[in-house]
């Protein structure tokens, strides 16, 4: 039997859903006996992947009593998205009256599906809600077929024209990052050839790194590299870089910018390598000896003993400079006593010269000791009819204490019935010839008197007067019963020698 149907015009699809082919709009011309059919009519719509021949790709769509008006009609096609897999497709159409029975009849050719359900397929599995797009089903990836986060770049660049927020819907900046980023790699400011895990710049003069206090311009701090320098940038000499403690955030460390550094903490070290509390050389500490807080500086040997202290003695206010040996005895120092003298003190006093005959010696001479603060001085007097007044010099009267004065003399004259200080006074001492001598001839005075305010002196002190403030008193007692027992052997050895 003729074909009574005709297919006029075939219009392209249109998306219903940007992320899906499916559905889409078919739109069609039908003649009906050579003219343009009006009325209601069953469509069957078939699926092929060749123009002729072949299985359905899918089961059939059909549509009954469907108005056509002047040969148009329109339908509404959903043969689901896995038939949309790059195959080329035919939409196979079948057409009957309504009413006239079970037989529809065929329209050839076949359709070829036109390209806009592929562009769809190209894009899919995304959705669209109005004008944006999404996809929640898994990974994106951009140059890589296997991506291992939502968003997954690979083998080039990314290029963003506005503003790219991440976590935030509203970014103010090129990279607006709300919360915690985290970068695997290098991260390149100001330079697209990062070599570092944060390279800041090209060149060595422009490698900063700025803080920004945020409200106040002249609050702008920074970090710099300069060929072999690493530097801190403040912005004004009244700017300071600290060092906070945490949690409350009190001032440990200051650099000012005028180069002052100031050390809150009350402990400093130098050397030791990684381990600066037991192999340092130098320490400086702030120490609170009861009565207020004292500096204390010592250098340390390899055996970890101090080998010189300067610090304060028993009262706060009053220096302490000792030497120390190899067993921790302090041997030498000086130091301010409670009645504010200042005090030299060791187990020998000396001068020491060069041998002018001899560069390779030097001359060694100790000073003369005693149980006293003394001072004394000395010249040469002429005797005359027996008689002679010795004028103190008055830098030795302005220091020295008349009582127990003591005078030595020392007659030039082998005829001298010899001499007496029969007045002793610091306004002058009187001298005669002993059995009323009459003698005529030179001799040498000495005079010798403890210095005024120095009558207290005392030989035997307690131990630990000297004894640096904060050193422990039971570790310098114990250095001390070593060092004397050291001491003994030692004279003891001599004794046996001789």
């Amino acid at each position: 039997m003729r074909n009574r149907f005709g297919l006029g015009i075939v219009l392209a699809t249109v998306l219903a859903s940007f992320a899906y082919a499916q559905p889409f709009t078919y739109q069609g011309f039908l003649k009906d006996n050579g003219v343009p059919a009006n009325g209601t009519y069953d469509f069957l719509f078939r699926l092929y992947d060749a123009p002729t021949g072949d299985q359905p790709s899918n089961p059939p769509t059909i549509y009954t009593t469907l108005n056509v008006q002047n040969g148009l009609f329109t339908v509404t096609l959903d043969f689901g998205t896995a038939v949309w897999n790059g195959v080329d497709r035919y939409l196979d159409i079948a057409v009957r009256r309504t009413g006239s029975g079970p037989v529809f009849s065929g329209l050839q050719p076949r359709v070829k599906i036109n390209p806009t359900p592929y562009a769809s397929y190209a894009l899919r599995p995304w959705q669209t809600s109005g004008s944006n797009i999404f996809y929640t089903n898994g990974n994106v990836g951009i140059g890589t077929n296997s991506p291992v986060h939502k968003l997954h770049v690979a083998g080039g660049h990314a290029f963003f024209a506005e503003n790219v927020g991440i976590n935030t819907a509203s970014p103010a900046q090129r990279l607006h990052v709300a919360g915690t980023g985290c970068f695997e790699g290098f991260l390149g400011v100001g330079t697209t050839n990062p070599w570092v895990r944060l390279s800041l710049g090209d060149t060595n003069a422009n490698t900063k790194l700025a803080l920004w206090q945020g409200t106040n311009a002249g609050e702008l701090m920074g970090f710099g590299i300069a060929p072999n320098q690493f530097r801190i940038h403040l912005h004004q000499p009244g700017n300071r870089f600290s060092f906070l403690d945490a949690p409350n955030g009190n001032e440990l460390v200051t650099i000012e910018g005028n180069g002052r550094v100031l050390l809150r903490g009350n402990w400093l070290s130098l050397g030791g390598g990684t381990d600066p509390y037991n192999n340092n050389r130098v320490l400086i500490q702030v120490r609170d000896t009861g009565q207020g807080y004292v500096g204390y500086l010592a250098t340390l040997g390899p055996n970890r003993n101090r080998n010189v202290i300067l610090d304060a003695t028993g009262n706060p206010n009053h220096g302490n400079l000792a030497v120390v040996d190899a067993s921790n005895l302090m041997r030498a120092g000086m130091f301010i006593d409670d009645t504010g003298r200042g005090i030299v003190w060791g187990d020998t006093k000396n001068f020491r010269v060069p041998d002018p005959d001899d560069p390779t010696r030097d001359i060694w001479y100790a000073s003369i000791e005693g149980p006293e603060a003394a001072m004394y001085v000395r010249g040469t007097a002429q005797l005359v009819s027996g008689r002679a007044r010795i004028e103190l010099p008055d830098y030795f009267r302005k220091l020295a204490d008349e009582q127990d004065m003591t005078v030595q003399l020392t007659p030039r004259s082998g005829e001298s019935k010899g001499l007496a200080a029969v007045r002793v006074s610091l306004d002058g001492i009187e001298v005669v010839e002993l059995h009323n001598g009459r003698g005529n001839y030179a001799f040498d005075w000495e005079v010798k008197a403890v210095r005024k305010e120095h009558r207290d002196f005392q030989v035997y002190r307690p131990w630990d007067e000297v004894l640096p403030a904060g050193t422990d008193p039971a570790e310098a007692w114990e250095a001390r019963l070593k060092s004397i027992e050291a001491r003994q052997q030692r004279q003891q050895s001599r004794n046996t020698q001789r």
